[in-house]
């Protein structure tokens, strides 16, 4: 039997594995096997692979100039037509999510998306998965194996000390399709990762003008954290770009502190950062959503407390408290009125 795992960055790729060999565990007998599928096999480090988790490598070279869902759905689908395959994980990426529901539809499999968990017990396999708009979890379990999950960034741990076998290049039979790549614009993030941030300062509908980001900017930059924001500032206003946007169709970010200013709370928000380490709300309104998602809340006028927080910031240990210092967070604006 085989776990399987795709992803495009190495990092995505460590992660699921992680998870594959947690589900191996409850798959007697199942072998981890990682598609390394792209230009020059990939291009990822094979013995980084074979550390966390892979016990075989399976490199196919693909000639293409940039992603293209076809190409490696046909790729995929090679390289799985021989094993026993018991499942495929993917990313819960735009491109892991096009890839996934093709590669269910060629093999005619189950594909369970923005999974959270995942759970193999005596040869079964039951998942957790965000439903509603993220507002609730679904649990599910599959019929028949072998089946297909999307996975987002996050729900598991990389590990490395794997004794993976080695790998082997496969080469597939890719049909060449009609559409063909004539450009790649990459598009501009500002350098913005807001999936590796330990600390967010999220900015909402609360911040009235584009020149006030300033404020969640200084923020940021008092507790060294990265600045996001909800769908409104990204989609419709454009005051920030799409790397910052926050939520269930934004990015999903774990920091350790995240900083909600003049955020609502809707769950389509929510879903994007729920499981954050603590979370600190500062909102004028005391009836809105988010308080309900707060470890720490400040209800008052954002112009007035961030300015604050940020003076207090400076004055008391800065290393200490980017180590996530929440009591002294609750100390605070316990005392601003």
């Amino acid at each position: 039997m085989v776990i399987a795992v795709f992803a495009e960055e190495e990092k995505w790729g460590k992660e699921l594995l992680a998870g594959a060999r947690s589900l191996a565990k409850g798959l007697q007998g199942s072998k981890v096997i990682f598609l390394n599928i792209g230009p020059d096999g990939g291009r990822k480090d094979t013995a980084a692979m074979l550390s966390a988790g892979a016990d075989e490598v399976v490199e196919v070279c693909l000639n293409l100039k940039a992603f293209k869902a076809e190409e490696y759905t046909d790729a995929i689908a090679a390289a799985l037509a021989n094993l026993p395959l018991k499942l495929l994980l993917v990313p819960a990426t735009k491109n892991g999510r096009d890839v996934a529901a093709r590669i269910a539809q060629r093999l005619k499999v189950g594909c369970s998306t923005d999974t959270v968990a995942l759970r193999a017990t005596d040869g079964t396999l039951e998942v957790d998965r965000a439903v509603l708009g993220g507002s609730a979890l679904a649990t599910l379990r599959f019929a028949k194996l072998p089946a297909i999950a999307t996975v987002p960034s996050g729900v598991f741990e990389p590990t490395e000390g794997h004794k993976g076998h080695g790998s082997r290049t496969l080469s597939a039979s890719v049909d060449a399709r009609n559409a063909t790549i004539t450009a790649v614009t990459a598009a501009s993030s500002g350098g913005v990762r807001l999936e590796d941030a330990r600390t967010v300062v999220a900015a909402g509908r609360g911040i009235k003008k584009k020149e006030d980001l300033k404020l969640c900017d200084d923020l940021a930059a008092a507790v060294g954290g990265e600045v996001g924001c909800t769908r409104p500032l990204s989609a419709d206003l454009k005051w920030l770009s799409d790397a910052h946007w926050i939520g269930l169709s934004g990015k999903r970010v774990r920091p350790k502190l995240y900083f909600a200013v003049g955020v609502s709370g809707q769950i389509q928000h929510v879903a994007g950062m729920r499981d954050s380490g603590t979370i600190v709300t500062i909102n004028k309104d005391p009836d809105c959503p988010m308080f309900s998602n707060t470890d720490y809340g400040l209800v008052g006028d954002l112009y007035e407390i961030v300015p604050a927080l940020i003076t207090a910031i400076k004055a008391a240990d800065a290393l200490r408290f980017r180590g996530v210092v929440c009591s002294w967070c609750w100390w605070f604006m316990s005392g601003v009125s």
